[in-house]
This record gives structure tokens, sequence and C-alpha cells, in this order.
């Protein structure tokens, strides 16, 4: 062990050698009691791991959580957040082996593309500010992943160490022309194998996905950091996250933002 390593580091070390053998992490008990700011902390340091060892950049920020009650018993006021790699990211229609996935939990995501920087100050930000700044919008499957053995029983800090759940994500065409599109009504339905197995709506994701930008906004802003002109972020899902098998099809249809496929082998 070298003289600088860290309690921080040994863990992301950890969770890196999970990924590699295919052998998931227990979650160390003193994890479990740190705060959701240790958990960012030690999410940073995983990130720039995760780039040295993968290559690539971030391209984004994935939000998670879910409903406001599901937030809620995370001891969280608002949405999770997490990295995009672009080493993870893959155009639809794609085909990924499920053997590289723990968890593989397809969810149908509503994402959106930032075309001007916003952000980077500490307060509210309103959803027509955020829809302003929004360039395009496009139709998503986010494959979230746990290194966790113990996933169901992390903590908000042990999510968020863990990348917040950062698996793959998968694009659809990106909607330039999308504001005539209700986003917190917009009906999605998830399919396997040519049968519908969850259906749901776009306000699933804190009441309206641009809601829960909203919101992430204003967490980074208290941290003086905004977000770039470019910049991903997926939303949240709009489905019943459902864990997928190999062999398994999954189409994600959102109606007029149109249709994402991937395919695991």
């Amino acid at each position: 062990m070298s003289e600088t390593s860290t309690p921080e580091s040994q863990l992301v070390a950890g969770l890196l050698d999970a990924r590699r053998n295919r052998v998931p992490l227990a979650i160390p008990f003193d994890v479990a009691g740190l705060s959701p700011a240790r958990g960012y902390e030690i999410q940073r340091l995983h990130e720039l791991a995760t780039l040295q060892a993968y290559g690539g950049r971030r391209i984004g920020t994935k939000l998670g959580g879910g409903t406001m009650a599901e937030l809620a018993a995370l001891g969280l006021s608002g949405p999770f957040r997490g990295p995009i790699f672009s080493s993870f990211t893959h155009a639809s229609p794609a085909r990924l082996a499920r053997g590289d996935f723990f968890l593989c939990a397809a969810e149908a995501e509503i994402a959106v593309r930032i075309g001007r920087d916003i952000g980077g100050e500490a307060r509210d930000y309103g959803r027509e500010e955020v829809a302003d700044a929004v360039a395009a919008v496009m139709p998503a499957i986010e494959l979230a992943d746990s290194r966790w053995a113990d996933y169901k029983a992390a903590s908000a800090a042990a999510v968020l160490a863990d990348l917040g759940y950062a698996g793959a994500w998968i694009s659809g065409e990106p909607l330039d022309d999308w504001r005539a599109i209700d986003l917190a009504q917009l009906p999605v339905a998830l399919s396997c194998n040519g049968m519908e197995i969850a259906r749901g709506i776009g306000m699933r994701a804190m009441g309206d996905p641009l809601l829960g930008v909203c919101a992430a906004l204003s967490e980074l802003g208290r941290e003086g950091r905004g977000m770039k002109a470019g910049e991903i972020v997926t939303t949240g899902t709009c489905t019943v996250p459902y864990i997928a098998r190999a062999g398994d099809s999954l189409l994600a249809d959102f109606g007029p933002l149109g249709q994402v496929r991937v395919d695991l082998t």
C-alpha cells in the first residue's frame, strides 16, 4: 500500500476492481453513515479513476432517485447526480454484453442537451430559464448498474460513491424542435422482446424532467458550479426499472420523441 493511500482511494480501488473482476464489493460499514457531501467527494475520485482506467471523457450528468418519495427514503431532497462517460455511451440501436454488468437495470429516460452555459450561482433556477438553455431533447435508455453486492441496502453516500449507479447510456436521436411536446405528460413504454413490460410518464422524474435539471443546477450552484454548453443531462427514469437479462431486446418508445433500442447478448 502506498504512503499516500487513503480510505477513500482504497474504496475507489475496490470499486474499480469489482468492475474489472466481475465480483461485487460489500459496502464497508463506515461508508453507510457518511453524508451525501462526502459521497460526492468519493464519487469525484471514482470518476477520475474510471476515466484513467477506461479513457474517454465525461460528457454529462445522470440524475436519479425517481419520485420524491423514493428520494426522501434516501434522505435526499432532490435527484442524486452521477457522471455520463463517453466510453459507456452508445447510439441506438446498441448491442451490449449482459456480462459486462452486475445489476443492469433498464430505465427509459428523457435526456436534454444544454445549449449554453447555465448555473454557477447559489439560487433557485426556474423551469423556463432552464428550458431556454436546452438545445435538444432526446429519448434514452440507461442501464443503471451497481458495484455493491448489497445495493438494495445502500445509503445515499454509498450510491453516490458508486457513481450514482452509472452503468451505460444509450441515446436516441435528438429533437431540436421539442417545445411542442409536454415532457411531463409524455407517455413512455418499455418493451422486452416485443412485449410491453412497463409504462410510465415524464412526470415520474421529479414531477417534470426539466424540474430535475432545475434542482441539480441549484445544488451545483451552491458549490459554485453549473452546466456547460453541449453537456448531456439524463433526467431520471420514467418507468419502473427492469432488471435485464442476456437475450433481452429492449425498446423504449417515447411517442413523438422517438424510440431507443438496446439488445443484450
